[in-house]
């Protein structure tokens, strides 16, 4: 169950509208009342129980609700949903486009959530009631909930596309003092902070192995790696949980309530350089190389090598077990491989990249699903490569030209609203999809080689020693009440 970042948000983008004919059978008056607790955290919409951790079913992520132990003020839920600002199933005229991707989120009373299950019918919950405990940071939230389903049957849309484009302004936050910004990730709560890893310059190398810095409001505090670790990849996976790969195949996570590292260990005895991670959730992650993957079941205290790959560039797992890996390069066209089993195997697509007479330097960089048949690659001359149909076939939807700069990093916060940056000050922006892009001016001439968004309205872009912040503050404080 993906809880982030890299991928994977949840967003307020958008609507569907409804209309309700006349033999719409659905009663929002009819709901279930269910507490779910550190006993029985689980719970299934199909069969209308709750579960314990040994009994949890197989198909929770799709078809149910997970309550988290978090330490947190208001109580966390995960599954494939949506929040909505309605207060009553009643009231719901409209529920959000989003893409529904399985998430992790802190979410208020009251509040109507729209779950879509694994075969495309939906579920709307309310919390009631929540009661937080904690002894020696063992937290606990007993949450009452109120669970109408199914729900919305027999409706009807009448129009999609709908979206609330937000029109907000870059501005450059602040300086790293001469880190190399390889990777960024931020918690999904509020905007509230950013994490950067990356290396530092080798005149520096030995005082400043391996800095991983945390920003709010334009404040930057490092936090001291363990040991000799040189961070190439971060994720946030909620507010307490960080996990980092380095250059020489370590692997640490960070917890940001205690403000300590919980374990720091070796992905392998061969000299592994890793340089990309992913952690679709808690327990079950996966670390790329450029030649190998390696995979985890618990939390990273352990790897096993799955495959092996040439000139691997980047990873992204859009659930458990379904994952992309990206060749930076290939031969006549660029190659990607999707695997469905948690790495266990992986089928190879081909993509169409134009080369202009230059393969040498022809590079896909980066790699963005925003559900499992949506995603996008970037590349060398302003490209941009895009599939519809999870991975199977490509096409190029954006064909820079030869003297394009090159694209590092690309990220949708919607089915329609994405962001690519590249060389040069480059930042793309695209509200169709992906069919357009137009360029945005931040005031730039450095390369900006990683972009995070933590939804529509909030987001950074950073160079090899700025952070540049993106808000939209009017919808940005209405997205999260």
């Amino acid at each position: 169950m993906k809880r982030t970042l890299l991928p994977l948000f949840f967003f307020f983008t958008g609507v569907f509208f409804f209309a309700c004919d006349e033999d719409n059978d659905w009663d929002p008056d009819n709901y279930v009342v269910m507490t779910l607790h550190s006993e029985k955290p689980f719970y299934h919409f199909l069969d209308g129980k709750a579960y314990s951790n040994n009994e949890m079913p197989s198909d929770i992520d799709e078809y149910g609700i997970i309550n988290e132990p978090w330490c947190t003020d208001l109580p966390a839920l995960c599954g494939n949903f949506e929040v909505t600002n309605e207060n009553d199933f009643g009231e719901l005229e409209s529920v959000p486009a989003g893409s529904y991707n399985s998430t992790c989120e802190e979410v208020p009373l009251n509040k109507v959530l729209v779950f879509k299950l694994g075969d495309d019918s939906y579920a709307l919950v309310k919390i009631v009631d929540d009661v937080f405990s904690s002894d020696n940071n063992a937290c606990e939230h007993s949450v009452t909930l109120h669970i109408n389903y199914p729900a919305l049957t027999n409706i009807e849309s009448d129009e999609d596309n709908e979206e609330d484009i937000s029109e907000g302004t870059w501005s450059m936050a602040t300086e790293t003092t001469g880190q190399v910004t390889l990777a960024l990730s931020s918690f999904s709560k509020y905007g509230s902070g950013v994490y950067v890893g990356g290396r530092v310059p080798s005149s520096s190398y030995a005082a400043h192995v391996g800095e991983v810095r945390f920003e709010m409001n334009s404040y930057l505090r490092e936090i001291n790696t363990p040991g000799y670790f040189n961070a190439t990849d971060i994720e946030c996976r909620n507010e307490s949980q960080i996990n980092v790969c380095g250059q020489y195949g370590e692997f640490a996570r960070y917890n940001n309530l205690t403000n300590q590292w919980e374990y720091d260990v070796k992905i392998s005895n061969n000299s592994v350089s890793a340089h990309s991670l992913s952690f679709p959730s808690d327990d079950k992650g996966y670390v790329a190389s450029d030649k190998e993957l390696y995979r985890t079941y618990d939390g990273g205290q352990s790897w096993t090598k799955v495959a092996g790959f040439e000139d691997a560039s980047a990873m992204f797992f859009i659930t458990e077990s379904i994952g992309y890996v990206l060749k930076e390069n290939g031969n006549d066209e660029g190659r990607i491989y999707k695997t469905t089993n948690s790495g266990t195997d992986f089928t190879p697509y081909a993509f169409p990249m134009h080369w202009y007479g230059q393969p040498s330097v022809n590079h896909a960089s980066a790699i963005f699903f925003i559900d499992e048949d949506n995603g996008w690659i970037s590349a060398d001359f302003g490209q941009i490569i895009a599939t519809t149909n999870g991975g199977e076939n490509w096409q190029i939807v954006r064909d820079g030209g030869k003297d394009e700069p090159h694209l590092y990093d690309i990220e949708f916060t919607s089915e329609h609203e994405g962001w690519a940056c590249g060389a040069n000050g480059t930042i793309l922006r695209t509200t169709d999809g992906g069919e357009s892009w137009s360029k945005v001016n931040v005031g730039e001439t450095g390369d900006f080689v990683a972009l995070e968004f933590n939804g529509p309205y909030c987001g950074w872009a950073a160079t090899s020693n700025k952070i540049y912040f993106y808000e939209d503050w009017e919808h940005y404080s209405n997205y999260f009440n």
